[in-house]
């Protein structure tokens, strides 16, 4: 696969990140609250899982979810096709949160809001 690739580079006399820009791909970003508390990231979780009101009160400043994924945490992909992941670490105390948009700068926007919603959300908590 890495010499069809570098092969397409060359017919095109273009660097791999030329290639990978025409192809429109969405940038990912990705980074973590940590120290945590893991009693409050299975709280937050069931809160997110029990109802569909819930996680769009949740995600309300952010973007309106039009579908979701509880595998491995909960993924969301957002009414405008931007995807936000909210997952509890399995082996830290930390929250994670995985985002993919069309540009880099959406995507960075995107993963501070969520990070941001974590933590209002773990700092309304009173239990």
């Amino acid at each position: 696969p890495i010499l069809s690739v570098l092969s397409l580079a060359a017919a095109h006399n273009k660097p791999l990140s030329a290639i990978a820009a025409s192809y429109n791909l969405p940038m990912a970003a990705a980074d973590r609250l940590e120290d945590f508390p893991v009693k409050t990231s299975a709280r937050l979780m069931a809160y997110l899982r029990a109802s569909p009101q819930n996680l769009a009160d949740f995600l309300e400043p952010v973007g309106r979810p039009s579908s979701a994924s509880d595998i491995d945490g909960l993924r969301v992909t957002l009414a405008d096709r931007r995807i936000i992941h909210f997952r509890p670490s399995g082996n830290a105390p930390e929250m994670r949160c995985y985002v993919e948009a069309q540009t880099e700068h959406a995507a960075s926007q995107l993963l501070e809001a969520g990070l941001s919603r974590i933590r209002q959300w773990a700092g309304h908590r009173t239990d």
